[in-house]
């Protein structure tokens, strides 16, 4: 009985130590084979941050789990993420596949995979990743006819999906989705039980807008019927945002160039407020509480055969009769509802679509507006019918429809515009062909709202349209303290609408007080980069009385702005500001919000130093020395620099030069001239006035360095050169070239007897020395080299010397001349040695 026991002990042992490190085999050799299969067979960089595979996790059954699954495509989409998954596992059973029974997956589940799949107008797809081989079709007959498969749940959590087709000018966009449900495989049929939810869908097709981030239910039965490869919807319910639909249906691959669709859908109950809720701004603003009325279908269908260049046949209506709508908390309805939309195609190409708005109609307190819009050739050459005509009147909105709290809104709007003809028409300004006029007036408005930094009101705005142009012949608006006028003419409105093409005008504009700091700052009291439009080609001519931008005031500001291709220039600005006048030419280059770019030239004239170094934070940083200079100066300056978000130069990728002319300045509290003025006892130094300068610099990599700069102070002549750093680091030279009567008082005083004898001669003489600023602005180190000086009045001093002991010789004999020389040069040493006290710091 106990070799029983102790058999059975090690029966068990041995088969837990396989359940234990089986799977660690098993792992190596699976990441090996994985990596193996996808190097041969797919053409795209595969990796994973961590693979895993378990017994015990869920035993008896197998659990494999990858983490950071990633596939990147090469050449020619080379760069582009095709699937990301942040973690992939599931569940299998076993046992089945030991004895050969039905395979079980008990779960299987992906957590937040982003899948983009983009196909280029030659036909190109970034899908096509299959290296070498093509797949393998299944055979008509036998195909899976043994295999039986049940996935008992799979999940697809917060998936984010994106199709572009740049053949097709066609666009989907799946947000939030999550996909799950089971599945069963018998022979050679697919049954799937599926539940889909998407936060946000949006769709485009020949580049038409036909969903904008709709949220979408889906409850479907499917029977995939793989010989054939056809798809048939059995019972299927689709809700898009309030709106459900019923469909059914199949879709169908029998061949490898072609799907082959035949599908119809209706909404089987449906009121006014479902059809509504396509729109987003009903969707958001209490739909449900909304009471409607009227009659209302909505159907279509979509059959035939999608290949290349050729889309399947689609049919898609909408009516609305006698219409209704109410609020209950709001006390006028909007009444007389009416709708006739169809969207044909016969199944060829995109361009065949045709979009008709026969008729979209409502009546508003005592106003009706009417709209009809037809749209055909989408692609080609888009033909466009446009009608409208009405008057609105916002304030009876407000009491029709539910608005934001924050909103606030006001105004007058009527409009009488016709428009009819080909696009292609007006790039050949052809106005045979292309019909535009009518008007539209906005009278009396007011916006305001959270994302407005502050409330705008439109007095008055009148626009007038022709087949060439827009013509704006009256616009006054204000905002805050900001008062705006503005006429001028748009030309290619429709061009711009319809097929993205560039939209210019010619406005002149006009302002007592314009203040752009509201406009410019975020959330954070800090300014923003401001993003300009595309596709926008703009000549604008300006005059503004006053005009307020961070902390400074400009006043009389002239000139021209062009807005162009994302950037707007400016050319001769001219305006007074700073205590003189200053004009500007450049450009703020906006493509890159993030990181934009400034390039301009600025002629100066007269603007006062100490309140350019309070407004401008480039001089603040690079010329910290203006924060005491007193006067005013003028010159030309080019400054290039790239900005980020908050408009603040890049500082070490900005380059700046420059010429100046100061006539006169003050330099009061100067800490590295007076503490020079201190250690030489030269209080000339000290707060000196300074006339005539004209300073040339350069600004780079983070550096300001100027040139040789001469200028003369009370009879010295002087030249400064160096540079300094942006914190404030300097490292400067001073030339000083000084009369010696400078220093008078001292001669005196350090030479005595020797001074009353040939000091007065040595007042003549021009003294130099150096000094070297190094350290920071607030505490300089400070080396000064007055050895030049030295020698210059020790030889001098030398030459008189000897100049009148010579005169002595003379008179004397031998013996006394050479007591004389010996004379000599001891007053030389002795007005050397002196001399050399004389500078010492």
């Amino acid at each position: 009985m106990k070799k029983i026991w102790m058999f059975l002990a090690g029966v068990f042992f041995l088969v837990l130590m396989v359940v234990l490190l089986a799977p660690l085999f098993f792992q190596g050799t699976l990441k090996r084979q994985l990596q193996t299969q996808l190097s041969e067979h797919l053409n795209a960089s595969v990796g994973f941050t961590d693979l895993g595979v378990s017994l015990l996790r869920h035993f008896p059954d197998l659990s494999l789990q990858v983490e950071g699954l990633t596939i990147v495509n090469r050449a020619p989409f080379a760069g582009d993420t095709l699937l990301a998954v942040e973690k992939l596992s599931g569940t299998v059973d076993l046992w089945p596949l030991v004895t050969g029974g039905r395979v079980v997956i008990r779960r299987f589940q992906l957590n937040r995979p982003r899948l983009y799949l983009r196909q280029t107008a030659g036909g190109q797809a970034n899908w096509q990743i299959a290296a070498g081989t093509a797949p393998s079709r299944p055979s008509a007959k036998g195909a899976g006819q043994n295999l039986s498969l049940a996935v008992e749940r799979y999940d697809i959590r917060q998936a984010h999906i994106v199709y572009q087709d740049e053949l097709s000018h066609s666009e989907i966009r799946l947000a939030g989705l999550d996909h799950g449900g089971h599945a069963r495989l018998e022979n050679e049929h697919l049954l799937l039980d599926t539940r889909t939810h998407a936060r946000a869908v949006s769709v485009k097709l020949g580049g038409m807008p036909y969903l904008n981030r709709a949220e979408l239910d889906w409850q479907a039965v499917l029977d995939v019927f793989l010989p054939q490869r056809r798809l048939t919807f059995q019972k299927n319910l689709l809700r898009l945002n309030a709106l459900k639909l019923a469909f059914e249906g199949l879709i169908a691959a029998p061949r490898e160039d072609q799907v082959a669709v035949d599908l119809h859908f209706q909404a089987p109950e449906i009121d006014l407020a479902d059809l509504l809720s396509l729109v987003p701004a009903f969707y958001t603003r209490q739909l449900e509480s909304l009471e409607s009325s009227g009659t209302v279908s909505f159907q279509g269908s979509v059959k035939g055969v999608y290949r290349e260049n050729h889309i399947p046949a689609f049919h898609l209506e909408a009516r609305v009769t006698d219409g209704r709508l109410k609020y209950p908390q709001l006390p006028l309805p909007i009444e007389q509802v009416k709708l006739r939309l169809v969207v044909d195609n016969p199944g060829t190409g995109l361009d065949a679509t045709e979009v008709n708005l026969k008729q979209l109609g409502f009546r508003l307190r005592n106003n009706p507006f009417l709209l009809r819009l037809k749209l055909t050739h989408l692609v080609s050459d888009p033909y466009l019918a446009l009608t409208a005509r009405g008057k609105l009147n916002l304030e009876d909105l407000k009491q029709a429809v539910v608005l934001p709290k924050t909103l606030q809104l006001n105004g007058l709007l009527e409009t009488d515009l016709q428009v009819q003809g080909a696009l292609s028409s007006l790039q050949q300004k052809s106005a045979r062909h292309f019909s535009a006029r009518g008007h539209l007036l906005l009278s009396r408005f007011t916006y305001a709202a959270p994302d407005l930094p502050e409330p705008l009101s439109v007095e008055q705005m009148k626009l007038a349209f022709t087949p060439q142009q827009v013509r704006l012949s009256e616009f006054r608006a204000r905002s805050g303290r900001s008062d705006l006028q503005a006429r001028g003419q748009l030309q290619g409105l429709w061009a711009f609408v319809f097929q993205n093409q560039t939209l210019k005008g010619n406005l002149i504009v006009t302002s007592r007080t314009l203040d752009l700091n509201p406009w410019m700052q975020g959330s954070g009291g800090t300014y923003q980069a401001v993003a300009l439009p595309a596709g926008v080609d703009f000549l604008i001519k300006g005059r503004f009385q006053t005009v307020h931008f961070q902390d400074l005031v400009l006043e009389q500001v002239i000139g021209t702005l062009i807005l162009q291709d994302q950037t707007l220039a400016l050319k001769n600005l001219r305006m007074r500001a700073l205590g003189g006048t200053l004009v500007a030419s450049g450009s703020y280059d906006a493509k890159q919000p993030q990181q934009p770019l400034s390039r301009f030239q600025l002629h100066a004239n007269q603007l006062d130093i100490a309140r350019l170094y309070q407004h401008f934070v480039t001089v603040q940083k690079f010329a910290p020395i203006a924060r005491y200079l007193k006067g005013s100066l003028s010159g030309q300056v080019a400054l290039n620099t790239p900005l980020d978000e908050h408009l603040t130069p890049l500082w070490r990728r900005l380059y700046s030069e420059g010429g100046l002319t100061i006539p006169k300045v003050k330099l009061d509290g100067f800490q590295p001239l007076n503490r020079l003025a201190e250690m030489t006892h030269l209080d000339r130094l000290r707060d000196p006035a300074l006339a005539n300068l004209n300073p040339r610099y350069e600004i780079k990599q983070g550096r300001f360095y100027l040139k040789p700069l001469k200028f003369k102070l009370e009879g010295a002549e002087l030249a400064v050169e160096g540079s300094n750093g942006l914190q404030k680091d300097i490292d400067y030279t001073l030339q000083v070239n000084m009369p010696a009567r400078w220093i008078q008082p001292r001669l005196e005083a350090a030479l005595g007897e020797l001074f009353k004898q040939y000091g007065k001669s040595l007042l003549g003489e021009t003294i130099p020395f150096k000094a070297r600023f190094t350290g920071t602005l607030d505490n300089p180190r400070i080396e000064t080299d007055f050895s030049s000086a030295v020698q210059q009045l020790t030889e001098k001093g030398k030459s008189l010397i000897a100049a009148e002991l010579e005169k002595r010789k003379k008179a004397l004999s031998d013996q006394a001349a050479k007591e004389l020389e010996k004379k000599k040069k001891e007053l030389e040493n002795r007005l050397k040695n002196k001399l050399k006290d004389l500078f010492k710091p």
